[in-house]
Formats: C-alpha cells, structure tokens, sequence
C-alpha cells in the first residue's frame, strides 16, 4: 500500500551578528490571516514607498504598542514582548536601550551609512556589510527605514517619503520600540553639508498608546 506523508515547513530566521547583538534582519510584521506564523520579519521595509498609500496600508501590520493587534482579542495595555512571538517561541525579544546605544557607538560609525530611497522618497540607516556572505539573502546590510509612528487615532506621523533637507529639514524620522514601553529609539538625520554628518539615535519618552516599528534581537 502507498503511504502518503505531508510535511509542515516552517521558516526558522537567522540573525546579524553586529554590535554585541544578534539583530534580525527586518523589522517585526504581524500578517493577521496567516494560519502559521503571524510574526514575521518583513525584509523588504526599505523598499516600501508612498506608492498606492504606501507605509498607510501597513498602519496595523509594521506598528506595536502595549496592546496586541487589532485583530486579536483585546485587553489592557500590558508589558508584551512582540517579538516573543516569531517562530519558534521564546526565540526573540525586544531591544535593551543599551543595544540600541551600542548599535549607534563609534565603534561601528564608520560601516553607518545614510540611504536614500528611490527618487528620494525617504531614507534609511545602513550598516554595510555587518553580515557574511549568504546565497540566501540579497545583501548583507543591515538596514533600518526611517518610516515615522502610529498615532492615538492610528494614522501614520512623521513620514511623508522626505529625506533631510539642508539644515531645516530632518526630513522623515524613525521610532523603534525598546523592552522599556516608555522609551523608544528615535532616529534622525540633519544633512549639515558635512563629511560628518551621520544619522543619529536619541532615547525618548514614549506615550503607551503610540506604536512604532520593532526590530527583534536573538535571545
């Protein structure tokens, strides 16, 4: 008699080694109708434009706060680790504002490269070369999309596909969440017309109701 067998895949995802983290190599997504894995890394962030609506069609799926999605059943704000979440469980977590601040040292000042986007809708903070050689992926950098936050009334704010203007203008910002929820990673680029002008990090306060992009490290 024939035997039939079904085999169930999952994706089990690799990290960046860089900073004194293992980093993930996109930013958290929730996919709401997946039967699987609902958190995943989303590697194409620093491709997103404001085509179509662009970042707004992902108001729900790119942004976290203390809550979970919309589309799962509710409760009070509480202390959650997104990131818990991918697959396989207890794998991931969120950032320490010490990584963060690491990730931004002088140490790695010279590898941090600001990327503008197509046609200049946007920016995006490279690290070139923080991974080895992989036929798997299709760069070794890693990259994170200045794409604004979402809002209270849960519309997207600080993003508008700019990059910097010349001293004026920071042009779009970045926030990330931290494992702190009253902190964040905010982001942001002056262009001084300068050699040394560098994306920069600064820790803020942040209002619990606010979601920002997460980017997991490996536990």
């Amino acid at each position: 008699m024939e035997a039939r067998y079904t085999v169930e895949l999952r994706m089990k995802e690799s990290a960046i080694n860089f900073a004194e983290s293992r980093w993930a190599r996109g930013n958290l997504s929730f996919f709401k109708d997946d039967k699987g894995n609902k958190y995943r890394f989303w590697y194409n962030n620093n491709y997103v434009s404001e085509n179509n609506g662009g970042l707004k069609n992902f108001i729900e799926r790119d942004y976290f706060d203390t809550r979970l999605p919309i589309s799962e059943p509710q409760a009070e704000s509480m202390i959650w680790d997104p990131c818990d979440s991918v697959y396989p469980r207890g794998t991931w977590r969120l950032p320490t504002v010490a990584e963060w601040t690491q990730l931004f040292a002088n140490n790695y000042r010279t590898s941090r490269k600001r990327k503008n986007q197509v046609n200049d809708k946007g920016w995006y903070i490279s690290w070139e070369n923080a991974a080895p050689e992989s036929p798997t992926y299709a760069h070794r950098n890693l990259n994170f999309v200045a794409a604004g936050y979402r809002d209270i009334n849960r519309t997207l704010q600080n993003y508008k596909n700019q990059v910097s203007n010349f001293l004026d203008n920071p042009g779009d910002l970045g926030y990330f969440r931290t494992s702190d929820t009253s902190l964040f990673a905010h982001i942001k680029y002056h262009d001084f017309g300068l050699l040394l002008s560098q994306p920069s990090l600064k820790i803020d306060s942040f209002d619990e109701v606010k979601g920002a992009n997460v980017r997991c490290v490996r536990k």
